[in-house]
């Protein structure tokens, strides 16, 4: 039951999972295309976006103009700075919300209940299958990254690239998991994924706007996205402090889940 369950969880999101790997595979191998095109215009460019104030940069995980013309600079402004940790963070919360939520609204949940499994189990079983879509898509944006490197040599080692997957797959699952959690005390699963997602969104622009106003510097601690890229895992790989928050987060989700699902009507 264990593994059917799991399986389940895979096979239901094969389709999403495949055209969301194609979609990353797509974008950063014409991401990495065009870096030599930027390398060699570098000196018309960077007198003109130097105009830009300084902060700006700060919206793409950049310190400064010159970074844009680094490669792991150019990949964060481009892809891991904002695109990937959205996108990740929205799918894990459209699969979190649908694995309680979405099956309940269905009536595919107490079907799957009738059967001789506790419900602690069923959220654990759920939970693992989220998590191991996770990093099936975060191992595809790692594959794909690492072709692009290969094919167009912009310098990055493969730690680097991994430590910002595995900092993505992460960040995706903890919203992931806070619309599981949501799920599993109750709710409807469009309303899950629209709160989680506007709360990414509030939280991203959060740690964002923490460069350019000093105001919200100190709010940047209590959004994801900080714990995310604050050590800048493209320029200085992996910091351990960082997934440790994220982890500890993301385990709290599973652990409300563990304690409310077991706790409710199903189908109330």
């Amino acid at each position: 039951m264990l593994r059917n369950i799991i399986l389940k969880t895979l096979r239901d999101r094969w389709r999403s999972q495949l055209w969301w790997s194609v979609g990353i595979f797509i974008y950063t191998i014409f991401v990495g295309y065009f870096w030599p095109i930027l390398e060699e215009q570098q000196e018309q460019l960077i007198a003109l976006i130097e105009a830009y104030p300084a902060e700006m940069f700060g919206l793409f995980g950049l310190e400064n103009a010159e970074e844009l013309f680094t490669p792991a600079g150019y990949l964060n402004s481009q892809t891991f700075g904002w695109l990937v940790p959205v996108a990740f963070a929205i799918f894990a919360a459209a699969m979190g919300a649908q694995l309680i939520a979405g099956e309940e609204e269905a009536n595919t949940l107490d079907l799957l209940m009738s059967n001789p499994i506790s419900r602690a189990r069923v959220a654990i079983e759920k939970w693992t299958g989220m998590a191991a879509v996770m990093v099936i898509l975060g191992a595809g944006l790692f594959l794909s990254s690492i072709i692009a490197e290969i094919l167009f040599d912009l310098g990055i080692s493969f730690d680097r690239y991994a430590a910002a997957c595995f900092q993505a797959t992460l960040l995706g699952l903890l919203f992931g998991s806070a619309a599981f959690a949501i799920g599993a005390v109750g709710g409807k699963r469009g309303l899950i994924l629209g709160v989680v997602s506007a709360i990414a969104v509030a939280t991203f622009l959060i740690n964002s706007l923490g460069n350019l106003a000093a105001w919200l510097e100190t709010a940047r601690y209590i959004s994801p996205f900080y714990y995310y890229d604050s050590n800048r895992p493209l320029f200085d790989g992996i910091d351990w402090l960082n997934v440790g928050v994220l982890t500890g987060i993301t385990l709290i989700g599973l652990l409300i889940a563990l304690w409310a699902f077991p706790r409710r009507d199903i189908g109330t």
